[in-house]
Parts: structure tokens; sequence; C-alpha cells
């Protein structure tokens, strides 16, 4: 009896310790699903700022790299100024999407859907400020610890594009110099560089989780030309539009305007007007390009930049010399 008794408890000792030990591994293999089965292997694969010469058009689509990927809610959709420094959230992703290697989904603008004839997967506000940088700046999609930077953990890809100055990250090396927008910038390679990765898009094809595919004729078309965001002879600036108003740097027809004559294209010498203009901007009562109205070359409007046009104005010799980039 006592022999049984011990083969028993031995027997139940080794059934517990296999117990224990199945649990353990489907406690590991559990944990192992829920790491792959995230969001981070992705990318973004196809942005627009704008269209029509507005931002109410704006949109960001992300593709899976591989399946189990769908665990998107509480990523961040996040857009960086010209110079690289944090702007600010554009939306906090409020659900998940349906897995699949290589399948899409979108953030859009509300006023997306009329535009495209799809529903994106998620929408925002694009209005006043609150959406993507129109023209010279970058979008980051992730969970990063700090939204702030771009290289922080959790941050899954970077877009860069225009006139961005910002430094380079693990993301994005170098600028699209095709901005996205009046047409979509598309991916054409995953390079670690914007400027190599991306490519014009007309018309826009963007795609939600459906997947269904919409379509956004472009507003400034991908053949070249002035408001491409590219500089073509005989153009001498291009910054993305054909639209100009009064202290922009480049005119519609992307000729670019002396420094210290904010008003008129084809000036070689600053008037009264201009100055005043300049002054206006000064104390925020317009708004005036660094590379047209800043003549001393400090990286900010001021009333000695109006004073200095006002002395060049009136037959002083003084030299004008403006920023090359904002």
């Amino acid at each position: 009896m006592r022999f049984f008794r011990s083969s028993t408890c031995a027997w139940r000792g080794r059934r517990g310790a296999t117990a224990s030990t199945l649990l353990a591994a489907a406690w590991i293999f559990a944990d192992a699903l829920s790491a792959g089965a995230t969001f981070h292997i992705a990318h973004i694969s196809r942005v627009m700022t704008g269209v029509d010469g507005t931002t109410d058009v704006q949109f960001v689509e992300i593709v899976m790299d591989a399946a189990g990927q769908e665990f998107v809610g509480g990523s961040k959709l996040i857009a960086f100024a010209a110079d690289g420094t944090f702007d600010h959230v554009v939306m906090t992703v409020p659900g998940n999407v349906s897995s699949g290697s290589g399948r899409p989904w979108i953030m859009a603008s509300n006023a997306f859907a009329a535009k495209a004839g799809i529903t994106p997967d998620f929408a925002f506000d694009s209005t006043a400020g609150k959406g993507l940088v129109a023209q010279d700046g970058m979008v980051c999609w992730g969970k990063p610890a700090d939204q702030t930077n771009p290289d922080s953990p959790g941050m899954v890809d970077c877009v860069s594009y225009g006139n961005f100055t910002g430094p380079p990250n693990v993301h994005t090396s170098a600028p699209s110099p095709i901005k996205p927008f009046g047409h979509g910038l598309v991916r054409i390679s995953r390079t670690g560089s914007s400027a190599a990765d991306f490519t014009c898009e007309d018309p826009a094809l963007p795609h939600n989780n459906v997947p269904a595919e919409g379509q956004i004729a472009a507003s400034t078309p991908c053949s070249g030309g002035c408001g491409d965001g590219i500089v073509t002879p005989p153009e001498t600036c291009d910054d993305g539009d054909t639209v100009f108003v009064r202290g922009d740097f480049c005119s519609a027809d992307c000729m670019a305007f002396s420094c210290g004559i904010p008003t008129r294209l084809d000036a070689t010498q600053p008037t009264t007007s201009d100055a005043l203009f300049v002054l206006k901007a000064a104390v925020q009562a317009s708004n005036c390009d660094v590379r047209v109205c800043d003549v001393n070359d400090s990286n900010t409007v001021t009333a000695s930049d109006a004073l200095r046009i006002l002395e060049r104005a009136v037959g002083q010799p003084l030299q004008l010399t403006c920023p090359q980039s904002p």
C-alpha cells in the first residue's frame, strides 16, 4: 500500500509539473500572438495634403506588411512643421481595422469621401490648421512613446515633403521635393528617403480597408510645369501651387519675387508701398515670406526690415539680403 500511494503521489507530481509546463507554454504562445498581432509592421503608402487650392481634402493611406497588424486603435497621425518641430496631433485613431497582408486602410479629412467616392476608415478635421501641413512639413504615424520625436520607439513611419529643413530620422533621410498639395504622393520604394521613395500620383488612388479604391483628380498635374513643387527652368521657384497672394515668395507663374519687393513681380526697386506692407507683416497684420520681407537676413520680419526697405525706396544705397529658405 505504501508503494502504491508513493507511486500515485509521484504520478500526481509529474502530472502537476506537466500541466504547469503546458500552461506556461500556452501563455508564452499567447504573448507571441499578441506581440505579432499589433500595428507596427506597416508603412505609409499615400499622402495628399490638399487639392483645388484648399486643405479640405487630405488623406494618409497605410498598408499592412503582414497579417495581424490590425490593432491600430490609439495610434496617432502627427504633423510636424517645416523645421522639423512637432506641430500637433491630427487625430488619434479610435478603433481597429480588418487584418490582411498588403491590405490598406485610410485616415482622411471630413470632405474626403465626397471627393474620392469612398468612405475613409477614420476621419479628421482639416480646417483651421488642424489637418496635415499643406506645403512644407512631415507627417508621421504610430504609437510613439514621445509624440514630438519622429525617432521615438513606436513611431512606425514618416514622410517629409517640400521645403522640409528638419533633421533626418530613421524613417526619412530626405524630403520629397514634390509636395502632396494639388496631387497625391505614392510610395514606389522603401529606401528610407522620402525623396527617393515617393512620386507624384495623378489621379490619386486612395484605398480604404474594405478595400475599395477612390479617385481624386489632380488640380496641379504631375506632368510637370508650374505648381508641381519642382523648380523646372524657366521657373525660378515652385511652391506647389499656382495661387498667389501678396507676400508670397513665388508668383502664380512660378517666378520668385525680389528681396524687399513683396507686392510687384517685375519691379527692380522697392517703393514706400512695399515698406508699408512689410511693416504690416512685422506687426502681424499681414503675412509675408521671409525670403521676400526679411531684408536683414534675421529669419524674422520686423519693423527694421520695413525701415530698410523705405530707406532703399528713397534712394539710400542699402543692401537688401533675404534668407534663401524659410
